[in-house]
């Protein structure tokens, strides 16, 4: 991996190199000291007849030592060269500040400062409406400084902290920041209210109750109709998997250790079963019989299965029974019923794959023993946002991914490059150069035609020609030339223009 990432290696290359510059430094400098104090000790001597041999031999070490020194500090400074040219390659140079400084608090009275003769020619200039303009136009515009632009960066702010569910926080920031009552189509009344019960809701969710959220999924599919039913009856089939799942969980489970039973969600086990509330019909469903009948035959009437199991099972044949015509919904639901059927171990149990082993049905039960947001919160927080008018993501979460990514530094990037070369990008809505986005923030498909490469729009759309390959509309006709029939760019098939057919993405 060093040739990926090469800084831990040339970090610890500087820190080697440090630490063999310094050790030279002691040797020599204690060699050093020794060397002299025996000479001293020699000269000291009356019968010592050669103090130059001495002296000498002190020089020649004393530059030798140097060489030796000087050679390893030399290698240390060039680790630390290297090491900085690739931080700099890899991190790039301080980005500049993207707005410029606030301008200073101005001077009420400036020509206090000033002599008496230049007051005048002061005031002449300051209210000159030449120099006054001149100095208006030079000064840069400071961001957000108009009451429109700072009023909408509140309002984004607002809407932001009521999405994440920070009411006390956004009560505190709207009495802060001086804006009046919520009014924006963002965070209108009727909006904010809906974001405290969603927020209720999901609360509740996590915490393992469903019968708020299947109440309003219900009333939805009443008054919704299409492509929106398909979904609620998708997000009520999620959440009464999870109800169903939370009944088999809350079940005294095989003991695997000497620790107590508890459910996913660490509640006690000694609770009566209770089946959530909904709608359900007084005749006995078949799902519900059959699983009753399996779990107790009649020559083992007297060992009936635990109440949370039978719960459980009544809960599922009751209201998995609509779902039953989707073929891929019924073997998930057989599945579901089936599990049931197997010792639940406790989630701390060291040896998870025997626990697996022994329950094949263990890898349904697995998202719901996590600890924090349920699996069905994601879906329900969608489909309540929908109701309201709003996208999934709030817009200030967007804006900081994007930015964060390397969008922020290409466009400061660009904006330096053109204000060095003195040109503008007169395009509306786009920008002069490709941004990266995360796969989650590509809302749209584009293509680009690959034989003019412009991108296709409504006027210009993508044609796919019978032998496979896709080429903008305004590209086929040009191939074309006014004929019937037209040659593939990319291969040597020739189509009839009237068999090419519009994709759409």
């Amino acid at each position: 991996m060093s040739h990926l990432d090469p800084l831990p290696a040339e970090l610890a290359a500087v820190r080697s190199q440090s630490q063999a510059a310094h050790a030279i430094a002691r040797l020599t400098t204690d060699s050093l000291l020794s060397r002299l104090e025996r000479a001293r000790s020699l000269l000291a001597e009356p019968s010592h007849a050669s103090p130059a041999q001495d002296l000498v031999a002190i020089d020649t070490f004393l530059r030798e030592a140097n060489q030796d020194q000087a050679k390893a500090y030399k290698e240390w400074g060039n680790a630390v060269a290297k090491l900085q040219k690739s931080v700099d390659r890899k991190y790039g140079a301080p980005a500049s500040a993207p707005f410029p400084p606030a301008p200073p608090k101005p001077n009420p009275n400036p020509t206090l400062n000033l002599h008496p003769s230049l007051r005048g020619l002061h005031q002449q200039q300051h209210h000159h409406p030449r120099t006054s303009r001149t100095n208006a136009e030079a000064s840069p515009e400071i961001p957000f400084s108009h009451p429109e632009t700072t009023r909408a960066l509140h309002e984004t702010i607002a809407a932001h902290l009521a999405r994440i569910g920070a009411f006390d926080s956004l009560e505190t920031f709207l009495s802060e920041s001086g804006l009046p009552a919520p009014a924006a189509s963002d965070l209108s009344p009727a909006v904010l209210a809906g974001l405290r019960d969603l927020h209720a809701i999901v609360g509740e969710l996590n915490r393992g109750r469903c019968d708020r959220a299947i109440e309003w999924v219900q009333q939805r599919r009443r008054r919704v109709q299409g492509k929106d039913n398909v979904e609620a009856e998708e997000l009520l089939f999620q959440l009464r998997k999870e109800d169903y799942i939370r009944l088999v969980l809350r079940r005294p489970r095989a003991r695997t250790d000497d620790g107590p039973d508890d459910d996913g969600r660490g509640e006690a086990m000694d609770v009566e079963p209770t089946v959530p509330a909904g709608d359900r019909p007084r005749r006995k469903s078949s799902l519900a019989s059959t699983a009753s009948s399996i779990l107790d035959p009649p020559s083992t009437a007297a060992r009936r299965p635990d109440p949370h199991t039978q719960a459980a099972l009544t809960y599922g044949g009751e209201h998995f029974r609509p779902f039953l015509s989707d073929p891929a919904r019924a073997t998930e639901i057989y599945a579901l019923l089936t599990s049931a059927l197997y010792p639940l171990h406790h989630r701390h149990d060291d040896d998870a794959s025997s626990s697996e082993s022994e329950n094949p049905y263990a890898t349904l039960y697995r998202p719901y023993r996590q600890p924090g947001e349920s699996p069905s919160a994601s879906l329900f927080t969608r489909a309540y946002l929908e109701t309201l008018d709003l996208a999934h993501e709030s817009p200030l979460t967007v804006v900081t991914d994007v930015g964060s990514t390397g969008a922020l530094a290409k466009i400061m990037k660009v904006r330096a490059v053109m204000k060095e070369k003195k040109t503008e990008w007169s395009a509306v809505g786009e920008l002069p150069v490709e941004i990266p986005l995360p796969t989650r923030y590509r809302y749209h498909s584009v293509f680009a035609c690959p034989v003019s490469k412009e991108q296709a729009t409504e006027l210009n759309p993508p044609m796919l020609l019978p032998c496979g390959h896709v080429i903008a509309r305004e590209s086929l006709m040009r191939l074309a030339r006014g004929t019937p029939t037209l040659k593939c760019p990319y291969c040597p098939v020739v189509s009839h223009f009237n068999a090419c057919v519009r994709v759409r993405f």
